[in-house]
């Protein structure tokens, strides 16, 4: 008969994988024909021009070039898409007092 308890197994201790998800390449980078550029799930990234959305929402490059996104709702030029969309997102913000994130859109030059 033995004088020790047994060394058992826990009910918990597992874990899951880390999903590494994020932003890959920023703003500035080269990016190559097929790198990925973010990682996410759902959309909270917008596609811009010459990138491409797989099917589990990674956006990737369609062409080599640099990485651009807005910095700043400041950096918007005032006819641009980007600008409608943020004073737009900007004006709901004041009218509905709901949590809504503002969605950035990359794009390569």
């Amino acid at each position: 008969m033995s004088n020790s308890k047994q060394g058992g197994s826990s009910r918990l201790g597992r874990d899951s994988a880390a999903q590494r998800l994020g932003i890959k390449i920023n703003a500035g980078q080269i990016a190559k024909i097929g790198m990925i550029i973010i990682r996410q799930r759902g959309t909270k990234y917008l596609l811009g021009k010459n990138v491409k959305k797989g099917s589990d929402d990674t956006i990737y490059a369609m062409k080599d070039g640099v990485v651009k996104s807005p910095q700043s709702p400041k950096s918007f030029s005032t006819a641009s898409k980007d600008w409608q969309r943020w004073s737009r997102w900007k004006l709901q913000k004041q009218n509905n007092s709901k949590k809504t994130a503002f969605k950035w859109r990359f794009f390569v030059a």
